[in-house]
């Protein structure tokens, strides 16, 4: 459902329900476009985009019900979900834990904050941040955001999180 979700987002919302084919799909086989040719899905080999992003901080992260009293310990997850290209060469990557602070966690400028991702079929692939709480005795997903790779902008950000049962 997400996924579905971050596909229509760029394009006014779910309540569109309208997304255009990339080029590859809508291109005729003919000269001018055989540029086109190299994004089928099987003659993708090589990244044509790179993205870089970096997790600072983040706020008021907490459970959906308010049963649980415990302070959290979160980390944030980032992975490429898209064609199978993309999610071989990014493997899902995690930044460090911050211990007992869910209200205002701050990861500051370390080397684990900085996600490189390589992209080669930048129409299909989807960035998905994912919150975990880490406890001593499993990983519990709090709360989750995808968004389409072609409606992301340069510079700072604020992803807005949805809560895990979306």
């Amino acid at each position: 459902m997400l996924l579905n979700y971050a596909k229509f987002e760029g394009n006014g919302g779910v309540t569109c329900g309208y997304k255009t084919k990339p080029n590859y799909l809508m291109s005729a086989q003919t000269k001018e476009e055989e540029k086109y040719q190299k994004y089928f899905p099987s003659d993708i080999k090589d990244p044509v985009k790179q993205l870089t992003i970096q997790v600072i901080s983040g706020q008021h992260i907490r459970y959906e019900d308010f049963k649980f009293t415990e302070v959290l310990d979160p980390c944030v997850e980032i992975k490429v979900v898209g064609h199978p290209v993309d999610e071989k060469n990014n493997s899902s990557k995690k930044n460090k834990i911050i211990s007992d602070n869910g209200f205002h966690p701050y990861w500051g400028d370390s080397k684990d904050t900085i996600f490189d991702l390589k992209i080669a079929s930048p129409e299909h692939a989807q960035i998905v941040f994912k919150v975990f709480d880490d406890d001593v005795v499993k990983q519990k997903r709090i709360t989750w955001y995808a968004i389409n790779f072609e409606d992301i902008v340069e510079g700072y950000r604020a992803v807005p999180l949805l809560n895990a049962s979306f």
